[in-house]
């Protein structure tokens, strides 16, 4: 079960009232229309790929007046979190892209066979505020984070100066260049996960060894190109 945060600044810093909008409307209208998509074409791989949603909805209307959604639990399926908390071997990275690739191609044979419902799905995503870089928004978590990088390279001075100049200069503007790389390019522009990382998969091993996994916290679901969630997993 995920209920989102009535802390003011969390909500305003992580842009908590779009992540909640986007992710139950993957949970209400997405993924049902992709259930509906799939079987009209005698394809079943929904139970393959997603958990099932019992109950999402945002609003004074929800229960206690807060958004929430609730899941099945998957480790009742057999389908639990990797125990490498840092790398995944290449057993578990084959698992989790080959399901990536389903996720994928799902959304690609909806845009198009079904372009205008796919499209009317695509606009109701939110766009996230990332911010001018002030302290109060994700541009600057974004600089902040990525400066972590920048300072252990110069203690090891293993890069030139003027490479080194460059990459601060860039990351002063980190925030923009996280709107520029996610702006969608056409045709290969689809609706990412868009934090497809170890954290947001479940395994289900078979004689220890992963064979199957599902995909979950689709809250920075977006329109954009693959190679957002295929950067981000390697």
């Amino acid at each position: 079960m995920k209920v989102r945060t009535e802390a003011p600044i969390y909500r305003k810093n992580f842009d908590t009232d779009v992540l909640f909008h986007n992710e139950i409307h993957m949970y209400t209208e997405v993924i049902p229309f992709v259930e509906q998509f799939l079987r009209k074409r005698q394809a079943d791989l929904v139970g393959e790929i997603f958990a099932k949603c019992y109950y999402a909805e945002s609003g004074a209307a929800c229960v206690g007046g807060r958004d929430i959604i609730v899941l099945e639990d998957m480790v009742l399926r057999g389908f639990t979190p990797p125990a490498e908390r840092l790398f995944l071997d290449y057993d578990h990275c084959a698992v989790a892209l080959r399901q990536l690739a389903r996720y994928h191609a799902v959304f690609y044979g909806m845009k198009k066979l079904e372009p205008s419902k796919f499209h009317a799905m695509v606009k109701n995503i939110r766009t996230r505020n990332i911010g001018q870089g002030s302290p109060e928004d994700m541009s600057y978590f974004f600089k902040a984070t990525s400066y972590r990088g920048v300072r252990y390279l110069d203690v090891r001075q293993e890069m030139d100066q003027a490479t080194l100049d460059i990459l601060k200069n860039r990351l002063e503007h980190a925030g923009q260049h996280v709107v520029d790389l996610m702006e969608p390019k056409e045709p290969l522009a689809l609706l990412c996960h868009g934090d497809f990382c170890r954290n947001n998969v479940f395994f289900r091993n078979d004689s220890a060894k992963p064979c199957d996994a599902v995909l979950f916290d689709f809250q920075t679901v977006t329109y954009s190109s693959p190679t957002i969630d295929l950067s981000l997993f390697m």
